[in-house]
């Protein structure tokens, strides 16, 4: 995305951010990491369930934007909030889906855009701002939603092309 397009952040307050609290971890790390590549990106910050106060302030400030990105993060005790992901899309603006699972329950197949991040750390959202930028090598890659790397790390020990111990 070039960086004078403007858009519209809706981020979710993923509780990893609210109860972490610090400088490297905090509710809008998302917008902050996106501000790195442009100051053209407005912000509504949502709870966890997008209640409908928190959709009538993004809907609110949808003329503002080129293009919107959202989070759609799934938490333990929150399904995240694909209804109204699907609401979005309804909009009229080009929309990147950010969410932290490949799964249903934050993927549906209208999204045609999604940056899966596997985690919501402050590398995972840097490396998702980085995308959504074209900056990097991971950025490069054509065809289909990109992902950013999450927090998945391989067990020590054994590459995948190792076979397995014997008995």
């Amino acid at each position: 995305m070039k960086k004078d397009t403007k858009v519209l952040l809706i981020e979710q307050v993923h509780l990893q951010h609210l109860y972490t609290n610090t400088t490297q971890c905090h509710p809008s790390l998302m917008w902050m990491k996106m501000l790195d590549h442009s100051d053209k990106v407005g912000s509504v910050e949502c709870n966890m369930t997008y209640p409908p106060e928190d959709q009538v302030r993004a809907k609110a400030r949808i003329d503002e934007a080129d293009v919107i990105v959202m989070t759609n993060y799934y938490g333990r005790r929150f399904l995240g909030g694909n209804e109204f992901t699907q609401k979005v899309h309804t909009w009229g603006k080009p929309v990147i889906v950010l969410t932290n699972s490949p799964y249903p329950f934050t993927v549906c197949p209208e999204y045609k855009t999604v940056i899966c991040t596997y985690g919501c750390s402050n590398y995972c959202l840097e490396q998702a701002a980085n995308i959504i930028y074209g900056v990097g090598a991971k950025a490069k890659a054509s065809g289909g939603a990109k992902r950013a790397p999450g927090n998945h790390r391989r067990r020590a020990g054994r590459s995948r092309a190792s076979p397995k111990p014997r008995a």
